[in-house]
């Protein structure tokens, strides 16, 4: 049987660049998900996995999983639970199959819940296990949920371990950026996340003007340990100077670019974007980073966006302040400089005559 011209260049397509597999856990991950693959998929399997069934149905995926039963977060609690281990095992058979074959998996999911989180974990393991290249997105809750606070810690450095880079969206900081529209009904963190790993994917899994090497990719996020975010856009004449460094002096970044172990840069511009010109933003990381720093730039035309670009960065081998363990430093607002306590009252000090300062 001959194969038409347009399906024979499949398999060289396939051969070529690497299979992602975006994996989003619970509502907030499935609603991540739902919006990517809305969007095009951005040439990655979109898979949405879930504990409720109701919400899973109105999810839009290529894959919908439905995970019946608990799944701790915390290792200890796991190992002491038998119906946990019961329901990590049925999860990783179920998504298994999914993973398999896949070079890079994003596991994306929010942290207030325990549940979601232990079965975001389990998914890792199994990407990591299985050879994929995993890359972990997880949602901090803001301060109005304050109940998911002291979870995440803990979650958080369990997922450290499944996944090869872990970076960590704080939905309060995420909010103080001028990327995104304010209101009620707009979560700017997972708008932020959208940008991201949409941009990601299709720099790794389509033709694009600056493809992400898979060799690259995988050196750089192997090890990449906690990665910080940063997203800015511009629309003036030196356009890719401006978004880059607004991406390094963002809200989002925990940690200083000198102590960063690697950066993964991707540029989204309109039409006029020209080689060169994305060229700059990897010189400007660098320039600020180190020359041994290694940066890895993806590049690609998004015509939906009229004029300007978005410079989004990740910075490999962070650290975080809500990971025990994981403390460096932590920033501080100019009003939180002060500890608080008491006042200090007046000190009595006894001075002999030849010790008292002449006026």
């Amino acid at each position: 049987m001959a194969l038409s011209p347009t399906l024979s260049y499949f398999p060289a397509l396939n051969a070529r660049f690497p299979r992602v597999s975006i994996v989003g856990v619970g509502g907030e991950g499935n609603d991540i998900v739902s919006r990517i693959f809305e969007n095009g998929g951005s040439g990655a399997q979109c898979i949405a996995v879930g504990t409720d069934e109701a919400s899973l149905e109105h999810v839009c995926s290529h894959e919908r999983v439905l995970i019946k039963g608990h799944t701790a977060c915390d290792a200890e609690a796991l190992g002491e639970s038998k119906a946990g281990q019961e329901t990590v095992q049925e999860c990783a058979r179920l998504v298994t199959p999914l993973l398999t074959g896949a070079d890079v998996a994003f596991v994306l999911a929010g942290t207030a819940d325990e549940s979601e989180l232990g079965t975001a974990i389990t998914i890792a393991s199994v990407a990591r296990q299985i050879g994929a290249v995993t890359v972990g997105m997880a949602i901090m809750p803001s301060d109005s949920q304050r109940d998911g606070r002291p979870i995440a810690p803990y979650g958080l450095a369990v997922m450290r371990q499944s996944c090869h880079t872990l970076a960590i969206i704080d939905a309060d900081r995420s909010a103080q950026l001028s990327e995104y529209p304010r209101g009620l009904d707009v979560d700017c963190s997972d708008e932020l996340v959208i940008d991201i790993v949409s941009g990601l994917s299709e720099t790794l899994a389509c033709p694009s003007v600056v493809n992400i090497e898979l060799p690259a990719f995988r050196e750089l996020m192997m090890h990449g340990g906690i990665a910080h975010a940063g997203i800015a856009h511009s629309s003036s004449a030196l356009r890719i100077e401006e978004a880059t460094m607004g991406a390094l002096r963002g809200h989002l970044l925990y940690d200083s670019i000198t102590r960063c172990r690697g950066a993964l840069i991707n540029v989204r511009g309109d039409s006029t974007l020209t080689i060169e010109e994305a060229g700059r933003a990897a010189e400007v990381v660098a320039e600020r980073a180190g020359w041994n720093v290694p940066v890895v730039m993806g590049t690609l035309v998004d015509e939906s966006r009229y004029e300007g670009c978005q410079v989004s960065i990740l910075l490999t081998g962070g650290v975080h302040p809500y990971i025990p363990g994981g403390y460096r430093r932590l920033p501080l607002d100019m009003d939180e400089m002060e500890p608080d306590g008491e006042e200090e009252g007046p000190t009595h000090l006894e001075l002999d005559l030849d010790q008292l300062e002449e006026t």
